[in-house]
């Protein structure tokens, strides 16, 4: 596979972890589970822009980051 589509693979992993640790790495207040555990909702986009994005992933925009998630059609 092209070196694109393999990172790409890579983003639902990260964001399954990113949010299954926010509570315990303390920025549940800034991305988390939506009750049910279905959806997620980024709560203050100015922090995990800032803070928690270049943690986990190679977007420095919210906007790349909203086009990967729809790319992998992640609600």
């Amino acid at each position: 596979p092209s070196k694109k589509k393999a990172t790409a693979n890579f983003f639902p992993t990260k964001l399954h972890s990113l949010l299954e640790n926010a509570e315990k790495r303390g920025y549940a207040n800034v991305i988390s589970w939506q009750e049910g555990g279905t959806s997620f909702k980024v709560w203050n986009p100015e922090v995990f822009v800032s803070t928690i994005m270049p943690k986990y992933f190679k977007q420095s925009k919210l906007k790349s980051f909203q086009r990967q998630r729809k790319c992998q059609s992640i609600e």
